[in-house]
């Protein structure tokens, strides 16, 4: 095992996340394996990847690739180390909230693929505990009209905090953020396939439908709102 991957393992273990989370929060729910290669030294985490892992996991870069013999086992000492660093919003074992994810505008999720990676604290409108379900990279939209709520469930009233985590894959049934080439804000809606062709579908049908063309970019599924879950 690496220097790099002991430190990885020491720092999720402290957290209290497993592989297969520490996986989905960094975005590769689709291939979890990478981190156990990246702790057994089976491969070599790219920068990029080294970036993402030590935002989720609340360490600095720079302490995770600098030399450290620190014990693989050590999670306790980890811990300590850690909570000295301040570099850890939350390590408590079984904890439901590891870490704070932006509630940001309806703007901003238009354009998250181009400034999450750039994205401070003090962009944000607030910031609320983050999820399990999310990446680093999940972020809150509030609902700013009644688009979303239908007759039957699930119905997603207007003013209602709802949680959104950008992805490879989307499902038919999925709710969804879609942007138009040119518009300033996305729109909101249920993924749907007839006759051939995708359309954004609002849950109050006195919206309109919107077919999805090549001027469309599908950018985050719905997990959550107040508490309910949709996947």
């Amino acid at each position: 095992m690496s220097s790099v991957g002991n430190k990885i393992r020491n720092a999720r273990l402290a957290v209290g996340y497993s592989q297969q989370e520490l996986a989905t929060r960094c975005g590769w729910k689709s291939v979890p394996s990478r981190v156990a290669n990246y702790e057994r030294g089976v491969r070599e985490p790219n920068l990029h990847d080294l970036k993402l892992i030590s935002k989720v996991l609340g360490v600095s870069l720079g302490w995770l690739v600098e030399e450290s013999d620190l014990d693989a086992t050590d999670t306790e000492k980890m811990k300590a180390l850690l909570a000295t660093k301040g570099e850890v919003r939350n390590w408590q074992e079984g904890s439901a909230v590891h870490g704070k994810i932006p509630v940001i505008s309806w703007e901003q999720a238009g354009m998250w693929n181009s400034i999450k990676d750039h994205f401070s604290e003090n962009d944000a409108i607030e910031w609320r505990p983050g999820s399990a379900q999310t990446s680093v990279y999940g972020f809150y939209l509030q609902m700013r009209d009644d688009s979303m709520n239908g007759l039957s469930s699930p119905s997603i009233p207007q003013g209602a905090i709802v949680l959104f985590e950008p992805q490879e894959e989307f499902h038919y049934g999925n709710l969804v953020i879609a942007i138009k080439e040119d518009a300033k804000e996305p729109t909101f809606g249920q993924l749907v396939h007839q006759g051939g062709d995708k359309y954004l579908k609002p849950l109050n049908p006195r919206y309109p439908i919107h077919k999805l063309d090549e001027n469309w970019t599908l950018l985050a599924a719905a997990k959550r709102f107040e508490g309910v879950f949709i996947d």
